[in-house]
Protein backbone atom coordinates (compact mmCIF):
# COMPACT_ATOMS: atom_id res chain seq x y z
CA UNK A 1 0.00 0.00 0.00
CA UNK A 2 1.47 3.08 -0.88
CA UNK A 3 1.63 6.39 1.43
CA UNK A 4 -0.20 9.22 0.54
CA UNK A 5 1.92 12.67 0.20
CA UNK A 6 3.24 15.10 -1.49
CA UNK A 7 5.61 14.04 -4.58
CA UNK A 8 9.02 14.64 -2.89
CA UNK A 9 11.75 16.02 -5.56
CA UNK A 10 15.08 14.72 -6.36
CA UNK A 11 17.67 15.17 -3.33
CA UNK A 12 20.54 17.49 -3.72
CA UNK A 13 24.02 16.87 -2.64
CA UNK A 14 25.56 19.58 -0.69
CA UNK A 15 29.40 20.15 -0.31
CA UNK A 16 29.50 21.69 3.31
CA UNK A 17 30.31 25.22 2.39
CA UNK A 18 26.46 25.13 1.32
CA UNK A 19 25.32 23.65 4.31
CA UNK A 20 27.03 25.97 7.02
CA UNK A 21 25.69 28.60 4.68
CA UNK A 22 22.08 27.04 4.71
CA UNK A 23 22.02 25.69 8.01
CA UNK A 24 20.32 29.17 10.02
CA UNK A 25 17.43 28.91 7.75
CA UNK A 26 17.28 24.93 8.39
CA UNK A 27 17.23 25.33 11.92
CA UNK A 28 13.78 28.00 11.62
CA UNK A 29 12.33 25.64 9.02
CA UNK A 30 12.88 28.24 5.92
CA UNK A 31 14.30 25.42 3.66
CA UNK A 32 12.26 22.66 1.96
CA UNK A 33 11.61 18.95 2.88
CA UNK A 34 14.45 18.04 0.36
CA UNK A 35 17.04 20.61 1.41
CA UNK A 36 16.22 19.76 5.00
CA UNK A 37 16.64 15.89 4.15
CA UNK A 38 20.36 16.88 1.92
CA UNK A 39 21.21 18.49 5.28
CA UNK A 40 20.63 15.75 7.85
CA UNK A 41 21.89 13.30 5.38
CA UNK A 42 25.31 15.28 5.73
CA UNK A 43 25.71 16.36 8.51
CA UNK A 44 24.93 12.64 9.33
CA UNK A 45 28.19 11.14 7.53
CA UNK A 46 30.28 14.10 7.48
CA UNK A 47 33.43 14.02 9.80
CA UNK A 48 33.96 17.55 9.89
CA UNK A 49 29.91 17.88 11.22
CA UNK A 50 30.39 15.74 14.03
CA UNK A 51 33.29 17.37 15.10
CA UNK A 52 31.75 21.13 15.18
CA UNK A 53 28.69 19.86 16.14
CA UNK A 54 26.29 20.63 13.37
CA UNK A 55 24.76 16.41 13.95
CA UNK A 56 23.87 16.86 17.36
CA UNK A 57 22.03 20.65 16.38
CA UNK A 58 19.79 18.84 13.25
CA UNK A 59 18.87 16.16 15.90
CA UNK A 60 18.05 18.82 18.85
CA UNK A 61 16.00 20.43 15.95
CA UNK A 62 13.98 17.31 14.99
CA UNK A 63 13.31 16.75 18.65
CA UNK A 64 12.09 20.03 19.05
CA UNK A 65 9.47 19.85 16.57
CA UNK A 66 7.94 16.78 17.47
CA UNK A 67 7.47 18.52 21.15
CA UNK A 68 5.91 20.81 19.47
CA UNK A 69 3.25 19.00 17.58
CA UNK A 70 2.15 16.91 20.51
CA UNK A 71 1.45 20.50 22.11
CA UNK A 72 -2.15 20.51 22.77
CA UNK A 73 -4.06 24.57 22.52
CA UNK A 74 -4.76 25.66 25.99
CA UNK A 75 -8.25 27.05 26.71
CA UNK A 76 -8.40 31.11 26.57
CA UNK A 77 -8.33 32.59 30.08
CA UNK A 78 -11.63 34.64 28.91
CA UNK A 79 -14.70 33.46 26.84
CA UNK A 80 -15.13 35.43 23.41
CA UNK A 81 -18.41 37.03 24.23
CA UNK A 82 -17.02 37.96 27.69
CA UNK A 83 -13.14 39.49 25.42
CA UNK A 84 -16.56 41.36 23.29
CA UNK A 85 -17.70 42.95 26.49
CA UNK A 86 -15.18 44.35 27.93
CA UNK A 87 -13.95 45.77 24.51
CA UNK A 88 -16.74 47.53 24.47
CA UNK A 89 -17.15 49.01 27.86
CA UNK A 90 -13.22 50.26 27.49
CA UNK A 91 -14.24 52.11 24.13
CA UNK A 92 -17.04 53.25 26.04
CA UNK A 93 -15.09 54.54 28.46
CA UNK A 94 -12.27 56.25 26.34
CA UNK A 95 -15.36 58.49 24.69
CA UNK A 96 -16.85 59.42 27.70
CA UNK A 97 -13.24 60.69 28.56
CA UNK A 98 -12.52 62.49 24.84
CA UNK A 99 -16.65 63.95 25.83
CA UNK A 100 -15.04 65.17 28.72
CA UNK A 101 -12.15 67.02 27.65
CA UNK A 102 -13.88 68.36 24.66
CA UNK A 103 -16.63 70.04 26.98
CA UNK A 104 -14.28 71.37 29.12
CA UNK A 105 -11.81 72.69 26.16
CA UNK A 106 -9.13 70.80 27.09
CA UNK A 107 -9.37 68.48 23.57
CA UNK A 108 -6.20 70.24 22.16
CA UNK A 109 -3.70 68.62 25.06
CA UNK A 110 -5.13 64.94 24.77
CA UNK A 111 -4.94 64.71 21.49
CA UNK A 112 -1.70 65.78 21.39
CA UNK A 113 -0.69 63.54 24.57
CA UNK A 114 -2.87 60.67 22.43
CA UNK A 115 -0.94 61.72 18.95
CA UNK A 116 2.30 61.92 20.73
CA UNK A 117 3.05 65.57 19.62
CA UNK A 118 3.85 68.64 21.39
CA UNK A 119 1.49 69.17 24.62
CA UNK A 120 1.09 73.09 24.36
CA UNK A 121 -1.99 73.30 23.02
CA UNK A 122 -2.11 72.49 20.43
CA UNK A 123 0.01 75.21 18.43
CA UNK A 124 1.86 72.90 16.26
CA UNK A 125 1.12 73.41 13.03
CA UNK A 126 2.82 70.83 10.06
CA UNK A 127 6.01 69.49 10.49
CA UNK A 128 5.70 67.18 13.74
CA UNK A 129 9.47 67.02 14.55
CA UNK A 130 10.06 67.07 18.64
CA UNK A 131 11.25 70.54 19.74
CA UNK A 132 15.08 70.66 20.56
CA UNK A 133 15.49 70.89 24.45
CA UNK A 134 18.09 73.49 25.02
CA UNK A 135 20.21 74.20 28.30
CA UNK A 136 21.23 77.29 29.60
CA UNK A 137 24.38 78.76 28.34
CA UNK A 138 25.00 81.06 31.52
CA UNK A 139 23.72 81.45 35.23
CA UNK A 140 24.35 84.92 37.03
CA UNK A 141 25.75 84.70 40.14
CA UNK A 142 23.67 83.21 42.89
CA UNK A 143 22.58 86.54 44.80
CA UNK A 144 20.27 87.01 41.54
CA UNK A 145 18.20 83.42 42.71
CA UNK A 146 14.87 85.17 44.01
CA UNK A 147 14.55 88.14 41.88
CA UNK A 148 11.31 89.35 40.63
CA UNK A 149 11.87 91.05 37.42
CA UNK A 150 14.56 92.16 34.77
CA UNK A 151 14.65 94.22 31.93
CA UNK A 152 17.40 94.49 29.36
CA UNK A 153 18.77 97.89 28.40
CA UNK A 154 18.53 98.84 24.41
CA UNK A 155 22.58 98.30 23.82
CA UNK A 156 22.27 94.95 25.31
CA UNK A 157 24.67 95.51 27.41
CA UNK A 158 23.36 96.23 31.00
CA UNK A 159 20.33 94.25 32.69
CA UNK A 160 18.28 95.57 35.30
CA UNK A 161 17.60 92.81 37.99
CA UNK A 162 14.87 93.46 40.99
CA UNK A 163 15.47 92.07 44.36
CA UNK A 164 17.49 88.56 44.85
CA UNK A 165 19.16 87.32 47.37
CA UNK A 166 16.47 88.41 49.33
CA UNK A 167 16.89 92.18 48.79
CA UNK A 168 14.46 94.96 47.95
CA UNK A 169 16.91 97.05 45.62
CA UNK A 170 17.07 97.12 41.94
CA UNK A 171 20.76 95.95 40.86
CA UNK A 172 22.61 97.24 37.09
CA UNK A 173 24.98 94.02 35.78
CA UNK A 174 27.00 94.84 33.25
CA UNK A 175 26.52 91.81 30.88
CA UNK A 176 30.10 90.90 29.31
CA UNK A 177 31.63 90.73 33.36
CA UNK A 178 28.40 89.67 35.13
CA UNK A 179 28.96 92.07 37.69
CA UNK A 180 26.98 94.44 39.17
CA UNK A 181 27.97 98.26 38.14
CA UNK A 182 25.50 99.97 40.59
CA UNK A 183 22.67 99.58 43.18
CA UNK A 184 19.32 101.80 42.99
CA UNK A 185 17.95 101.73 46.09
CA UNK A 186 13.56 100.74 46.56
CA UNK A 187 11.83 101.80 49.59
CA UNK A 188 8.80 99.29 49.22
CA UNK A 189 8.34 96.39 51.03
CA UNK A 190 8.57 93.86 48.53
CA UNK A 191 10.70 94.68 45.68
CA UNK A 192 9.35 95.93 42.22
CA UNK A 193 7.71 93.38 39.75
CA UNK A 194 8.11 95.14 36.58
CA UNK A 195 10.91 97.82 35.33
CA UNK A 196 11.37 99.64 32.35
CA UNK A 197 14.60 101.50 30.73
CA UNK A 198 14.44 104.81 28.40
CA UNK A 199 15.25 104.23 25.06
CA UNK A 200 19.50 106.02 25.88
CA UNK A 201 19.27 103.84 29.12
CA UNK A 202 19.65 106.81 31.03
CA UNK A 203 16.40 106.61 33.36
CA UNK A 204 14.75 103.65 34.76
CA UNK A 205 11.31 102.98 36.04
CA UNK A 206 10.20 100.51 38.66
CA UNK A 207 6.76 99.70 39.57
CA UNK A 208 4.89 97.83 42.28
CA UNK A 209 1.17 97.50 43.67
CA UNK A 210 1.51 101.04 45.13
CA UNK A 211 4.26 103.42 43.29
CA UNK A 212 6.96 104.09 40.38
CA UNK A 213 10.27 104.87 41.33
CA UNK A 214 12.64 106.41 38.41
CA UNK A 215 16.42 106.86 39.00
CA UNK A 216 19.22 108.57 36.60
CA UNK A 217 20.79 104.91 36.18
CA UNK A 218 24.63 107.30 35.44
CA UNK A 219 24.38 108.69 38.40
CA UNK A 220 22.68 106.09 40.68
CA UNK A 221 20.30 108.91 41.55
CA UNK A 222 16.57 108.98 42.70
CA UNK A 223 14.56 111.32 40.08
CA UNK A 224 11.28 111.14 40.95
CA UNK A 225 8.96 108.70 43.11
CA UNK A 226 5.04 108.68 43.49
CA UNK A 227 2.08 106.61 43.96
CA UNK A 228 -0.34 105.10 41.58
CA UNK A 229 -4.10 104.94 41.17
CA UNK A 230 -5.94 101.71 41.79
CA UNK A 231 -6.13 99.78 38.04
CA UNK A 232 -8.00 99.43 36.32
CA UNK A 233 -6.00 103.02 35.18
CA UNK A 234 -3.77 104.38 32.60
CA UNK A 235 -1.46 107.00 33.67
CA UNK A 236 1.56 109.45 31.26
CA UNK A 237 3.68 111.27 33.36
CA UNK A 238 5.93 114.22 32.11
CA UNK A 239 9.30 113.21 34.16
CA UNK A 240 10.78 116.32 33.87
CA UNK A 241 8.24 118.41 35.09
CA UNK A 242 7.06 115.90 37.49
CA UNK A 243 3.45 115.51 36.58
CA UNK A 244 0.60 114.41 35.23
CA UNK A 245 0.13 115.23 31.60
CA UNK A 246 -2.92 112.41 30.71
CA UNK A 247 -5.49 110.07 32.02
CA UNK A 248 -6.74 107.81 28.96
CA UNK A 249 -9.58 105.38 30.01
CA UNK A 250 -8.66 102.02 30.63
CA UNK A 251 -11.40 100.33 28.96
CA UNK A 252 -11.38 102.35 25.55
CA UNK A 253 -7.62 103.23 25.14
CA UNK A 254 -6.43 100.45 22.90
CA UNK A 255 -9.83 100.32 21.15
CA UNK A 256 -8.57 101.37 18.16
CA UNK A 257 -5.19 99.23 18.13
CA UNK A 258 -1.72 100.64 19.25
CA UNK A 259 -0.72 103.89 20.53
CA UNK A 260 1.63 106.35 19.16
CA UNK A 261 3.77 109.10 21.66
CA UNK A 262 2.97 112.81 20.40
CA UNK A 263 6.31 115.14 20.98
CA UNK A 264 4.48 116.57 23.59
CA UNK A 265 3.70 113.45 25.41
CA UNK A 266 0.03 112.85 23.60
CA UNK A 267 -1.23 109.21 22.83
CA UNK A 268 -2.68 108.46 20.04
CA UNK A 269 -3.86 105.75 17.51
CA UNK A 270 -0.99 104.58 15.68
CA UNK A 271 -1.28 104.50 12.25
CA UNK A 272 -2.05 101.57 10.17
CA UNK A 273 2.05 99.55 9.94
CA UNK A 274 3.50 101.42 12.43
CA UNK A 275 4.06 98.48 15.16
CA UNK A 276 6.59 97.08 12.23
CA UNK A 277 6.37 93.34 10.54
CA UNK A 278 5.92 91.82 14.04
CA UNK A 279 2.84 93.76 14.83
CA UNK A 280 3.76 94.39 18.26
CA UNK A 281 5.33 96.94 20.12
CA UNK A 282 9.31 96.59 21.33
CA UNK A 283 10.81 98.60 24.28
CA UNK A 284 11.70 102.28 23.77
CA UNK A 285 9.91 102.43 20.48
CA UNK A 286 7.67 105.21 19.59
CA UNK A 287 4.36 102.60 19.77
CA UNK A 288 2.77 101.51 22.79
CA UNK A 289 0.41 98.37 22.42
CA UNK A 290 -1.08 95.75 24.48
CA UNK A 291 1.12 92.97 22.41
CA UNK A 292 4.40 93.89 23.59
CA UNK A 293 7.58 91.84 22.78
CA UNK A 294 8.26 92.99 27.03
CA UNK A 295 5.58 89.81 27.76
CA UNK A 296 1.91 89.96 27.10
CA UNK A 297 -0.18 87.70 29.54
CA UNK A 298 -3.03 85.64 27.88
CA UNK A 299 -5.80 84.32 30.95
CA UNK A 300 -9.03 83.58 30.65
CA UNK A 301 -12.10 85.62 31.17
CA UNK A 302 -15.46 85.13 31.73
CA UNK A 303 -18.30 83.54 29.48
CA UNK A 304 -15.47 81.15 27.21
CA UNK A 305 -13.41 84.73 26.62
CA UNK A 306 -9.74 85.43 26.97
CA UNK A 307 -8.37 88.77 27.90
CA UNK A 308 -4.63 90.69 27.55
CA UNK A 309 -2.71 92.84 29.69
CA UNK A 310 -3.01 92.56 33.67
CA UNK A 311 -5.34 90.25 35.61
CA UNK A 312 -6.79 91.76 39.11
CA UNK A 313 -3.76 89.56 40.48
CA UNK A 314 -1.34 91.23 38.00
CA UNK A 315 -2.20 94.77 39.58
CA UNK A 316 -2.33 94.22 43.08
CA UNK A 317 1.66 93.15 42.57
CA UNK A 318 2.17 95.59 39.95
CA UNK A 319 2.67 93.76 37.04
CA UNK A 320 1.75 96.87 34.31
CA UNK A 321 2.21 98.33 31.16
CA UNK A 322 5.29 100.76 31.12
CA UNK A 323 6.63 102.58 28.34
CA UNK A 324 9.10 105.57 27.55
CA UNK A 325 8.53 107.91 25.40
CA UNK A 326 11.10 107.88 22.52
CA UNK A 327 13.45 111.11 24.19
CA UNK A 328 12.81 109.43 27.74
CA UNK A 329 10.63 112.33 29.14
CA UNK A 330 7.53 110.99 28.94
CA UNK A 331 6.37 107.85 31.05
CA UNK A 332 3.25 105.60 30.53
CA UNK A 333 1.91 103.11 33.05
CA UNK A 334 -1.24 101.06 32.44
CA UNK A 335 -2.60 98.22 34.67
CA UNK A 336 -5.60 97.63 32.49
CA UNK A 337 -6.43 94.41 30.31
CA UNK A 338 -8.60 94.07 26.98
CA UNK A 339 -10.80 90.99 25.46
CA UNK A 340 -8.81 89.03 22.70
CA UNK A 341 -11.00 88.57 19.41
CA UNK A 342 -11.14 84.63 19.42
CA UNK A 343 -15.06 83.14 19.15
CA UNK A 344 -17.62 85.30 19.82
CA UNK A 345 -15.33 88.26 20.46
CA UNK A 346 -14.00 87.94 17.20
CA UNK A 347 -16.12 90.17 15.22
CA UNK A 348 -15.81 93.07 18.05
CA UNK A 349 -14.45 96.39 17.33
CA UNK A 350 -13.35 97.36 21.09
CA UNK A 351 -11.39 93.29 20.99
CA UNK A 352 -8.02 93.34 20.25
CA UNK A 353 -6.79 90.83 17.56
CA UNK A 354 -3.87 88.33 18.10
CA UNK A 355 -0.51 89.50 16.36
CA UNK A 356 -0.12 86.05 14.07
CA UNK A 357 -1.84 82.78 14.18
CA UNK A 358 0.28 80.92 16.82
CA UNK A 359 -1.10 83.18 19.49
CA UNK A 360 -4.49 83.49 18.08
CA UNK A 361 -4.63 79.61 18.87
CA UNK A 362 -2.99 80.27 22.27
CA UNK A 363 -5.98 82.26 23.17
CA UNK A 364 -8.93 80.54 22.03
CA UNK A 365 -7.50 77.43 23.74
CA UNK A 366 -7.48 79.40 27.12
CA UNK A 367 -10.49 80.84 26.65
CA UNK A 368 -11.70 77.32 25.84
CA UNK A 369 -10.15 75.84 29.42
CA UNK A 370 -11.46 78.78 31.79
CA UNK A 371 -11.12 78.92 35.10
CA UNK A 372 -7.43 79.80 35.90
CA UNK A 373 -6.17 79.15 32.82
CA UNK A 374 -3.30 81.58 31.37
CA UNK A 375 0.06 81.67 29.40
CA UNK A 376 2.73 84.38 28.55
CA UNK A 377 4.13 85.18 25.64
CA UNK A 378 7.41 87.12 24.49
CA UNK A 379 7.78 88.10 21.41
CA UNK A 380 11.26 87.85 19.58
CA UNK A 381 12.32 91.69 18.48
CA UNK A 382 13.14 90.39 14.93
CA UNK A 383 10.00 89.07 14.57
CA UNK A 384 10.23 85.57 13.70
CA UNK A 385 9.29 83.88 17.18
CA UNK A 386 7.43 83.79 19.45
CA UNK A 387 8.61 82.37 23.61
CA UNK A 388 5.54 80.70 24.76
CA UNK A 389 4.70 79.73 28.69
CA UNK A 390 1.73 77.39 28.62
CA UNK A 391 0.52 77.58 32.50
CA UNK A 392 -2.62 75.74 31.98
CA UNK A 393 -0.28 72.65 32.46
CA UNK A 394 1.82 72.62 35.44
CA UNK A 395 5.43 72.37 34.93
CA UNK A 396 5.11 72.98 31.34
CA UNK A 397 8.09 74.10 29.51
CA UNK A 398 9.06 77.59 27.62
CA UNK A 399 8.67 77.11 24.22
CA UNK A 400 10.41 79.01 21.22
CA UNK A 401 8.21 78.44 18.27
CA UNK A 402 8.57 79.80 14.73
CA UNK A 403 6.00 82.30 13.76
CA UNK A 404 5.46 81.22 9.70
CA UNK A 405 4.93 77.41 10.64
CA UNK A 406 3.48 77.33 14.25
CA UNK A 407 6.40 74.72 14.63
CA UNK A 408 8.00 74.49 17.80
CA UNK A 409 11.66 75.02 17.57
CA UNK A 410 13.19 74.65 21.15
CA UNK A 411 12.18 73.47 24.48
CA UNK A 412 13.89 75.41 27.39
CA UNK A 413 15.06 73.77 30.25
CA UNK A 414 12.93 75.95 32.76
CA UNK A 415 9.72 75.68 33.67
CA UNK A 416 6.87 78.12 33.04
CA UNK A 417 5.44 77.80 37.07
CA UNK A 418 5.66 81.36 38.76
CA UNK A 419 6.85 83.08 35.77
CA UNK A 420 5.22 86.51 35.10
CA UNK A 421 5.69 89.00 32.05
CA UNK A 422 8.61 90.51 33.66
CA UNK A 423 10.18 87.34 34.70
CA UNK A 424 12.09 86.47 30.82
CA UNK A 425 13.11 88.76 27.94
CA UNK A 426 14.46 88.68 24.56
CA UNK A 427 17.69 90.77 23.65
CA UNK A 428 16.60 93.30 20.51
CA UNK A 429 18.47 90.37 17.62
CA UNK A 430 16.26 87.73 19.27
CA UNK A 431 19.37 85.45 20.05
CA UNK A 432 19.88 84.98 23.68
CA UNK A 433 16.83 84.76 26.23
CA UNK A 434 16.82 85.44 29.85
CA UNK A 435 15.01 83.84 32.08
CA UNK A 436 14.39 83.63 36.42
CA UNK A 437 13.95 80.13 36.86
CA UNK A 438 11.52 79.40 39.76
CA UNK A 439 14.84 78.33 41.78
CA UNK A 440 18.31 79.32 41.33
CA UNK A 441 20.10 82.46 39.67
CA UNK A 442 19.05 83.93 36.36
CA UNK A 443 19.95 81.78 33.42
CA UNK A 444 20.86 82.81 29.68
CA UNK A 445 19.71 80.58 26.68
CA UNK A 446 21.30 80.69 23.64
CA UNK A 447 18.98 80.60 20.46
CA UNK A 448 20.19 79.24 17.45
CA UNK A 449 19.40 81.73 14.17
CA UNK A 450 15.61 80.88 12.37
Amino acid sequence: MLKRGRARGAIPRLRHEQVVESFVDYHFGRLSPEMNIAIERHVRSCARCKREGLNRAANERKDAVRKLRGVRGGKPLLRRRTRNILLVLMLALVAQVLVYQVVNGRAGALVSLLSGGHANGGLVNGDQTPAITLRSTTAFPLITTGATAIALSADDKRLAVAGGDGQRNVAIWDIATQKVVSTLPWSGATPPTTLAWSEDGSRLAAVDGAQITIWNTGAGALLWQFGIPEAPAMRVYDVTQQDVIGRPDPASAFNGGALVWGADGALSPAPAGALGPIGVSTPQAPVVGVWSSAGSHIFAGTNGSALVGASATDAKRGLALLGWSPGGRYLLWGALSQPIAVGAAAASKTASHPPDSVVSQLASHIAQAGGDASAIVWFAPVGKRVAVCDQTTTGAHITIVEIATGHADYQLGDSCDGLTTHSALWSSAGTTFFVIPAKGPIETYAIPAA
